[in-house]
């Protein structure tokens, strides 16, 4: 805020002040009409008065009858219409003492450069906080200031006017000689009346010197204040770029939160449906795995056709490719173990079409030779892959597996082997024997038009038959 003395024409103590406030804040209004009657006790206000038009304040000033106090609000208008209007009305009366007061809130322009020399003031403060109280606080500090001005101002234009000796140095060009006994008196009084002023002289102009200096200094005070208040606004302005580019950067910062939490929730649903399909397919697997099983002979068969006898079967996956078979037809045990090409389900499919070729070609064909056996589901496994098509550029097309199957003949005590590519082992009397398998897998074969051999022996009471696929060997 500002005190703006305008004009230096003292009232007589009879005069009363009027208060006009220029505002179109409702707040403000708010506030003049809760505490108008503390203004009104103050014995120098005559009128508290609040507008909205700066017309309405023009008619007050023409009047002519008091002496006013003007409260701008500096939101009113724009600062340079603002500056604009307080001169305007600076020109309107020349009769009494003026006070504008400058009520700053959000802008701080009127305290610049020469917008100050355009409303002649020296003295400018600012109000931040827009409550009731701070307002009562300045508005009692308001009236405080007017009162001792106007008495200061009352009291300075009834000082005595200046006398001739006052004036300065008196010249005096009568000699002492010449003047009478009568006006010897007159003449000493003046010639002391000349040291007094003589004297006054040099007090004035030490005072002179002494407020010179103080000038100077106040000047070297008001530069350094002016210097330290640009280089506060230059700080200020450096505050305000780094807190826009902060500002930039959290905005960025929070695009960049927002699109990894989109990121997140994307892998998150990912996640889920990947889980889903992970338990889908385990439930495919197991269930696989319950039709793979049943597919293999059951317990009791396997007990009433080989009373001694183990199997060790352990899937590396839910399902598995290899598998185990057994049948009898009239005397002839039938037994093979196969281990088809692939891992998994691509094994275990394999295992499926082996089982149902052997029930087709044994049991419903009455086919007991080995290696016509194994000649015959040779067949069928180039057939139904269509690996017989030279041109079959299919991934299954050299697909397959590889089979030992033996027969025991119970009746004539005898061993009848033919494999593909797996062995079968014999431990008769403590020694491993070895019965070798063809080179030539099941399936598709640069050797597959050449028949399985079929290797026969006899079989004594101890002997041990080993039946294997290479799962445990594949591992390594």
């Amino acid at each position: 805020m500002a005190f703006i003395q305008m004009q230096d024409s003292v009232p007589n103590s009879s005069e009363k002040w009027i208060l006009v406030f220029l505002s179109k804040s409702r707040i403000l209004h708010s506030f003049f009409e809760k505490n108008i009657e503390e203004f009104q006790n103050v014995s120098i206000i005559e009128q508290v008065i609040f507008i909205t038009a700066k017309e309405q304040l023009e008619q007050w000033f023409t009047k002519g009858t008091h002496n006013i106090i003007i409260s701008f609000d500096s939101n009113y208008e724009t600062i340079n219409e603002l500056v604009a209007l307080i001169n305007s009305l600076n020109s309107l009366d020349e009769r009494c003492l003026i006070y504008k007061i400058l009520w700053y809130t959000e802008t701080d322009q009127l305290l610049k450069g020469d917008n100050i020399l355009l409303v002649k003031t020296d003295d400018i403060r600012c109000l931040n906080n827009t409550s009731d109280q701070s307002h009562l606080v300045y508005f009692n500090w308001l009236i405080q200031k007017l009162n001792a001005s106007y008495r200061q101002s009352f009291e300075v234009g009834h000082k005595p006017k200046k006398t001739s000796s006052d004036s300065g140095p008196i010249a005096v060009g009568v000699k002492k000689s010449e003047l009478s006994e009568a006006n010897q008196v007159a003449w000493n009084m003046i010639e002391q009346q000349k040291i007094e002023i003589e004297q006054r002289n040099k007090e004035l102009e030490l005072a002179f010197k002494k407020s010179s200096i103080q000038h100077i200094k106040l000047q070297k005070i008001f530069y350094q204040n002016e210097m330290q208040r640009k280089e506060l606004e230059q700080a200020l302005i450096e505050i305000q770029k780094k807190n826009e580019e902060l500002a930039t950067q959290n905005e960025e910062i929070s695009t960049q939160r927002d699109q990894i939490e989109l990121q997140n929730e994307e892998i998150q649903s990912q996640r889920d449906f990947a889980i889903l399909q992970q338990e889908e397919i385990r439930d495919n697997l197991l269930y696989a795995s319950r039709i793979q099983q049943a597919l293999l002979p059951p317990k009791y068969l396997m007990e009433q056709l080989l009373p001694e006898h183990f199997v060790l079967n352990r899937p590396k996956d839910i399902v598995s490719g290899d598998f185990y078979w057994i049948s009898q037809n009239r005397f002839k045990t039938i037994v093979a173990v196969a281990d088809c090409t692939g891992h998994g389900i691509s094994g275990a499919m394999m295992s499926m079409l082996g089982t149902a070729f052997l029930n087709e070609i044994i049991n419903r064909n009455d086919i007991t030779n080995s290696a016509q056996i194994l000649d015959q589901l040779r067949e069928r496994i180039i057939i139904s892959l269509h690996q017989e098509n030279e041109n079959n550029s299919l991934e299954f097309s050299r697909d397959g597996m590889d089979i030992s199957l033996c027969i025991i003949d119970i009746v004539d005590n005898t061993l009848e082997f033919s494999g593909a590519n797996n062995p079968l082992y014999l431990v008769r009397d403590q020694e491993l024997m070895e019965l070798k398998a063809d080179k030539i897998p099941i399936g598709i074969h640069e050797f597959c038009n050449e028949p399985y051999a079929t290797q026969k022996l006899e079989l004594k009471g101890k002997d041990e038959i080993y039946l294997f696929s290479d799962g445990f060997a594949d591992q390594f």
